[in-house]
């Protein structure tokens, strides 16, 4: 379950998947935080924040909990 207000590390979507899925607004291995909540390894597209302020979209899927 991806949490509002919570960080995380953006992974790559699949090489075989990114025909179907091209979103690719946030590179690999970005720390971001979460705008809103998702179901853990569904398909929603939701908005995070980086570092820098910036909102951009994600797939939730893409999302793994960020340990200092």
């Amino acid at each position: 379950m991806v949490a509002k207000n919570r960080k995380y590390r953006v992974s790559a979507v699949p090489i075989g998947l990114r025909k179907s899925y091209p979103l690719s607004e946030v590179k690999p291995n970005t720390i971001v935080t979460a705008l809103e909540a998702a179901p853990s390894g569904s398909l929603d597209v939701i908005d995070v924040r980086t570092k820098n302020g910036k909102v951009k979209n994600v797939y939730s899927f893409q999302l793994t909990p960020f340990k200092k």
